[in-house]
């Protein structure tokens, strides 16, 4: 039996075009696929003809996106994480461990969505991280300009400056990312 393949993103729908493109030339090659994503998009994956389960009610989904907290650099980034990426991750990981015991199953996640990660780990389901993010590549020697003038700044502090300013922004993922360890021990894995 060919494995399913499940695409796994939230966001915006740019987030989601790219996943449902591999999930319908997966489709094409045979295969079985699922995108689990926002109720925002369920009509468009089913028009496409690509089964589809929400992880976020669409109301709520809406909500996030008018929040402009999302929409600011400091802010946004922590905005996507609590309100997006931790809200979904029981229902998630639920979604995951119930397709798994159908058959094999092959996980295409948004690098974000550590939920997969999660159900990687403790149920061995096969995953492919994908990075749409450009914040996501953080790196010391060439880090992301995340406000208006932050790429000069960057290159004036020097390369400690920068190897301070990406520990910075893993502190700031890490605590937005903290309680998925109430999660991770009630799954019997390490926080």
């Amino acid at each position: 039996m060919k494995p399913k393949f499940i695409f796994l993103t939230i966001g915006t729908s740019g987030d989601l075009f790219p996943f449902l493109g591999m999930a319908k030339e997966m489709k094409r090659r045979g295969h079985r696929a699922l995108v689990l994503s926002t109720e925002l998009y369920r009509e468009v994956c089913e028009a496409e003809g690509v089964e589809f389960q929400g992880i976020q009610a669409k109301a709520e989904s809406e909500e996030i996106l008018r929040d402009s907290s999302l929409w600011k650099p400091v802010t946004g980034l922590r905005t996507y994480l609590t309100r997006g990426v931790v809200q979904t991750a029981e229902r998630t990981f639920e979604l995951l461990e119930a397709e798994s015991k159908k058959g094999p199953c092959v996980l295409v996640c948004n690098g974000i969505m550590v939920s997969g990660l999660i159900a990687h780990e403790k149920l061995g389901m096969p995953t492919i991280s994908v990075t749409l993010h450009p914040f996501s590549h953080i790196s010391s020697i060439d880090p992301p300009a995340i406000m208006p003038g932050s790429k000069f700044f960057l290159r004036m502090i020097g390369p400690l400056g920068r190897r301070l300013m990406v520990g910075l922004v893993k502190m700031y993922m890490n605590a937005s990312l903290r309680p998925l360890n109430s999660l991770r021990i009630r799954l019997g894995l390490k926080p």
